[in-house]
């Protein structure tokens, strides 16, 4: 304050501020301080004029708890009390009273969804329980794939079907599981798989059920429910041999195109996994 004051003969008020570093606001309330309040009001205690009375507020509250109104959102209920005179705020302070009142949930009666099991499978034999999934693969072309159906013998972890198309259908799958059983000449109790559209499709379904076959499935949005599928397709993808995008479908539509399948080894080889032609009944990989 004391060199502000030794300046001011020779610069302005401004610039001997400007000098010195001192804002111009604390120079001025430091000149002229504010009148003190004898009894001040806390910040949270004050209130302005446009506030809402608790009248009004009480008011609000019983619109939000009007039975003809429970049905309504909260802008919707305000919207039909706007319609029949009653304006006491704005849609943004209908909802601000709802929140503090706690009247924001549903009004409406909504139903509650029954928790599923965690679907649990006994292996205990090959060819007793299989899973199966469909994965995509690159194609050169944006947003175009090709489908990847294959199915795993959880017991052994060998590759009993598969089959690579231009699209997911449900009659290819049903196909591709009569072909599957028919070549191993054995039906298995229980087949795994999320819940998709071809996996729950009526084609597949009515397969299952000719043969006597249990269809199991995901819980939903949890595909960690067919950790086999899932571990197998990463393992694929992710393995040296398997090429970034696929150019073409691969011959014959049934095997997959990675560099060093051949059809007796199928797409088995190209995850990195021993290749076998028959399922031991007796030990596991």
């Amino acid at each position: 304050m004391t060199t502000v004051a030794a300046l001011m003969p020779h610069l302005s008020q401004r610039q001997a501020l400007r000098l010195v570093g001192m804002a111009r606001s604390t120079w001025h309330y430091q000149h002229q301080p504010r009148p003190r309040v004898a009894d001040p009001i806390p910040q949270t205690a004050r209130r302005s004029a446009r506030w809402l009375t608790e009248h009004e507020e009480a008011t609000i509250v019983a619109c939000l708890d009007d039975p003809a109104l429970a049905a309504g959102s909260v802008g919707e209920r305000w919207a039909r009390a706007f319609d029949a005179g009653v304006y006491l705020a704005s849609e943004r302070t209908w909802y601000r009273v709802a929140r503090r009142h706690r009247r924001t949930r549903p009004r409406r009666p909504t139903g509650r969804t029954t928790p599923r099991p965690v679907p649990r499978l006994c292996a205990d034999a090959p060819h007793a329980v299989w899973s199966w999934d469909i994965t995509w693969l690159p194609t050169p072309i944006r947003g175009q794939h090709y489908a990847c159906y294959v199915v795993l013998d959880v017991y052994s972890r060998m590759v009993v079907a598969h089959r690579v198309e231009d699209r997911e259908s449900a009659t290819v799958a049903a196909t591709m599981f009569a072909a599957a059983t028919a070549a191993h000449g054995v039906v298995p109790r229980i087949v795994h798989a999320d819940g998709g559209a071809a996996m729950t499709s009526q084609p597949v379904q009515h397969l299952f059920a000719q043969f006597g076959i249990a269809a199991s499935h995901n819980r939903p949005s949890t595909p960690n429910d067919n950790p086999y599928s899932e571990a197998w397709f990463k393992t694929a993808k992710y393995h040296p041999a398997a090429p970034a995008v696929f150019g073409s479908l691969p011959e014959g539509g049934s095997t997959a195109s990675w560099p060093g399948t051949t059809t007796s080894i199928g797409i088995r080889a190209s995850a990195g996994k021993r290749p076998r032609t028959s399922c031991p009944a007796s030990t596991r990989p």
